[in-house]
Formats: structure tokens, C-alpha cells, sequence
């Protein structure tokens, strides 16, 4: 088994001004600390390849959101969950990628262009749309999947924002680190002003 570098862990901790947390339950790493408004959280299942980093930012008072669902107004709109995950066969390979079905369409964000990259699944087309069409959404997401690299990227109104990059631990880049985190504040400021503004 290869453990976790030490000096990365306190290099990224020091960047992200975050303190890795006793209670790491099956993960080798968790590194806990705030981002603005948003508590962030970097978890490591395993330092080497292949396994990859996730990253989340959660909103303040993210643990009693899913309680507060349950008895909540039934004419209330359910939040937003929206899962984005980057297309592997691109050009005319999606096309027999789609045909053999090695990978699926997704749901429809009406914008062709993100569809050719972005694999999409969302539970409201309505609220979908609503937060796409805010500034720099789309843009955000683009940048996050070009230089950042992720694999998958999950939305939820109610609670936060998680992203999972395909990159190691141990040779994971700090400014990638912080670029990502920066990014995922974007979108999660987007979401506010969105649904709670």
C-alpha cells in the first residue's frame, strides 16, 4: 500500500486553509475547512491511482436541509439535482457510442453544443434551465471539464455542490486544487442568487 504523502497533505492544507479530520470513516484522507460562506471538504479513498480526489462544498446548514424536506410544502418546488458527467466518445464515435448504447443521450439542456460534451441528468427541466440560463453557469461547468478534468459533477440546490476528478492524491497539483474549488464557489453563488435571492 502506498500512504499518503504527508508534505501534500500539509501544502494543500495550508492552501485551503483546511485541517484534516479525525473521522475519515473508509476514506485514507479528509481535509475539512470553509471557502467564503460554504464549507469545503477534500476526501481521499485512496492516495494512488486509480482512484481520483472528490471535492465538496456544502451550504451552511446542509445536514438539516434533507430533514427539512419531509414535511415540507407540497406546492413547493422540489430542489434542483442535476448531474453532469463529461461524453467519452466524442465526434462521430458518440454516434456508435449512442447506437451500441456504451453511453447514454442524457436529458436535453436545450443548448446543442453542451450536449455534444455533457452527459446531463436533472429531476426538474424548469429549475434546470432556470440556473443554466444564469451568468457564467454553462461557462463555469466548460472550464471545470477542459482544465480541471472531472468525471462527474453533481447539483443540488438544498445542499451543495460535489465533484469527483479523476486525478490521484499524491500527485494531485495545489493550484488545481484551489482552481477547482474557486470554480465550484462559482457555481455555488450562482445557485443562490438563483433560488434564494
Amino acid at each position: 500500500m502506498i500512504p499518503v504523502n504527508k508534505s501534500k497533505v500539509q501544502v494543500i492544507s495550508d492552501a485551503l486553509k483546511a485541517k484534516p479530520d479525525k473521522d475519515t470513516g473508509l476514506n485514507d484522507l479528509v481535509l475539512r475547512g470553509k471557502r467564503g460562506d460554504y464549507d469545503i471538504a477534500l476526501t481521499v479513498f485512496k492516495p494512488f491511482f486509480p482512484f481520483g480526489t472528490g471535492y465538496l462544498l456544502s451550504f451552511p446548514g446542509a445536514e438539516n436541509a434533507e430533514n427539512s424536506n419531509d414535511v415540507s410544502d407540497p406546492e413547493a418546488l422540489p430542489p434542483l439535482k442535476l448531474t453532469i458527467l463529461p461524453r467519452f466518445a466524442k465526434g462521430p464515435m458518440s454516434i456508435l457510442g449512442r447506437l451500441f448504447l456504451f453511453e447514454s443521450k442524457g436529458q436535453s439542456v436545450e443548448d446543442g453544443k453542451f450536449e455534444r460534451r455533457f452527459i446531463t441528468s436533472y429531476n426538474e427541466k424548469e429549475l434546470m434551465l432556470a440556473y443554466f440560463n444564469a451568468p457564467m453557469v454553462k461557462k463555469t461547468i466548460w472550464d471545470l471539464s477542459m482544465k480541471e478534468e472531472f468525471n462527474e459533477l453533481v447539483i443540488n440546490s438544498d445542499t451543495g455542490i460535489y465533484l469527483y476528478q479523476p486525478q490521484s492524491f499524491n500527485y494531485l497539483a495545489v493550484e488545481k486544487c484551489e482552481r477547482t474549488f474557486e470554480a465550484m464557489e462559482k457555481l455555488a453563488n450562482s445557485l443562490t442568487e438563483v433560488f434564494y435571492e
